[in-house]
């Protein structure tokens, strides 16, 4: 045999491991995932990021993902070669394989976190949304592309919120591939712990238009519309919102960061989020978002059906609404009167959405 024949034969023997290497991930994720229609990303994203290997996996996945049992479970040979190396070996030489092993740890802690997450919507669901939905696998399929750069983001981060974040999006982005850009992964990537705080401020003042559509294999999917933060009649460029946590200069910061666009007068028409009983079998109502809670708007005498419902404020970017739904929304009593007083004074009342 040359060795041109001898290569040719290598890379089959590779290819034909990886290829069995696949379907035992695959096998094993949809006899432990009761997500099954997200089995196939599912074993993607353990198969290009994590370390842990198929005969400890199903334990894994059954013990959950905290600290002691990813260690049990990890793949040992990072720490092998590790232990290998010369005794002569120089510090900076062990200090770096040691800090491949600790980005490792961090990447198989995150991807356990992300299937926690997708355990804990399935099961959230409701039996008719389950019904609706079916249980075949989903299509799209994460790209390779998508989940390097994700490896890259987040293999650094050590700090617990912006982890949890980095396993949110990659939850997301296994239910619904393409939900979560790479610019999204590269933003985030970026942004440091106090940043962070400030979206969530942000993404909690936030009133939004949000369409939830249903799919046959990945269930709901919610698309914006259009987010911001209202200015309640103020100027935001003159400190209007310092007392919620966001003056001119904490926005400019946002801005600056890729999460806001940097118009904070711009405006949107809300008109579809007003409720006329009679129009409603004729005219689409696209409820109003606000601190975790669908709303109407409903007329008042004075309002005229013909006007323009123009609400102004700073508007997220599209990295910036893409992030809106992983953060956690800090309930503001207070800016919910302040919000109601000022469509008051645009003659609609805002009411809770009740669906029928």
């Amino acid at each position: 045999m040359n060795v041109m024949e001898h290569g040719e034969n290598n890379r089959a023997n590779d290819s034909d491991q990886e290829l069995e290497l696949e379907q035992t991930i695959l096998a094993i994720v949809k006899n432990t995932l009761p997500a099954v229609r997200f089995a196939k990303n599912t074993a993607k994203a353990l198969r290009r990021l994590s370390s842990v290997g198929t005969d400890t996996l199903v334990s894994a996945l059954e013990a959950g993902s905290s600290w002691f049992q990813l260690k049990k479970a990890r793949n040992e040979n990072f720490l092998a070669e590790l232990a290998k190396l010369p005794r002569g070996q120089s510090a900076i030489g062990v200090k770096v394989a040691d800090n491949l092993v600790q980005e490792q740890r961090r990447i198989d802690q995150l991807v356990f976190e992300a299937i926690e997450h997708i355990q804990a919507d399935e099961s959230s669901e409701s039996p008719g949304e389950s019904e609706k939905v079916g249980k075949s696998e989903s299509s799209d399929e994460i790209g390779d592309d998508w989940l390097e750069c994700f490896r890259r983001e987040a293999a650094v981060r050590t700090q617990g919120e912006m982890r949890e974040t980095f396993a949110r999006i990659l939850a997301g982005e296994i239910r619904h591939p393409g939900k979560f850009s790479i610019r999204t992964l590269r933003t985030v990537g970026s942004l440091d712990q106090s940043t962070a705080t400030l979206f969530r401020k942000a993404a909690s003042l936030r009133v939004s238009m949000e369409l939830v559509a249903q799919d046959t294999q990945t269930g709901s999917r919610i698309y914006i519309l259009d987010a911001r933060i209202p200015s309640l009649g103020g100027q935001l460029g003159d400190n209007f919102l310092e007392n919620e946590g966001l003056a001119y200069s904490q926005l400019i910061h946002l801005t600056e960061n890729g999460l806001l666009h940097s118009d904070y007068d711009s405006w949107s028409i809300y008109n579809y989020s007003i409720f006329q009983q009679e129009l409603v079998r004729n005219v689409p109502i696209i409820p109003l978002f606000h601190q975790n809670q669908n709303w109407v708007l409903k007329p008042l005498p004075k309002f005229n059906a013909s006007s323009k419902l123009k609400i102004h404020g700073a508007k997220f970017t599209t990295v910036g609404q893409e992030l809106l739904h992983i953060v956690d929304i800090e309930k503001n009593a207070k800016f919910l009167e302040k919000l109601k007083t000022h469509l008051k004074q645009k003659n609609v009342e805002l009411i809770p959405f009740a669906v029928t």
